[in-house]
């Protein structure tokens, strides 16, 4: 089977079965959690990937770091994977799983680059601006570039809103010559 399409449907069932259960902000908090623990923790993530060892043994280690974290319908979704020693999914399981959320939340993911990281205060600006014209609530990832100058470049819906000092002179030069 389709290495996507197993870690749609996975996903996909996760997802319906928290809005039938009205446990959306809760499913989004565990999976959250997870893929955040199997991003960053390289020996965690080859742990539970790792099909030698047995349900029994990822149950344990799962309830024992997330029981009190977790809600029961995260844990039976952890159980079946295992069962069905998809394992090797989870991780993707996990990010399809938080873009279905999002996408159903009507949440909408941009990126903002700009060239020193800026106040809390600047960012709720923006995103309020942006929030306003799209009107959908926006998820901000920010990075720093030095090379923009200064300025902003806001990466929204395959779009990009480019106000950086960067291409401003660049777009001067091309004026001049």
């Amino acid at each position: 089977m389709n290495r996507s399409s197993i870690n749609t449907r996975y996903a996909k069932a996760y997802v319906s079965m928290a809005i039938d259960l009205n446990l959306i902000d809760q499913a989004e908090h565990d999976i959250r959690l997870l893929y955040a623990a199997l991003s960053e923790y390289a020996d965690f993530c080859k742990y539970m990937q790792d099909q030698r060892h047995n349900i029994i043994e990822k149950t344990e280690k799962i309830e024992a770091l997330f029981s009190k974290e977790f809600n029961p319908l995260t844990i039976d979704l952890l159980k079946l994977i295992f069962h069905n020693k998809r394992e090797e999914h989870l991780k993707d399981i996990c990010r399809n799983a938080i873009e279905m959320i999002i996408k159903k939340k009507g949440i909408v993911n941009a990126k903002l680059t700009s060239a020193i990281e800026l106040d809390i205060k600047i960012i709720d600006l923006i995103c309020k601006k942006f929030e306003e014209q799209t009107q959908s609530e926006i998820e901000f990832i920010t990075e720093t570039n030095p090379a923009l100058i200064g300025g902003f470049v806001l990466r929204i819906n395959g779009l990009q809103y480019d106000a950086s000092i960067a291409t401003s002179l660049k777009e001067l030069t091309k004026q001049l010559y």
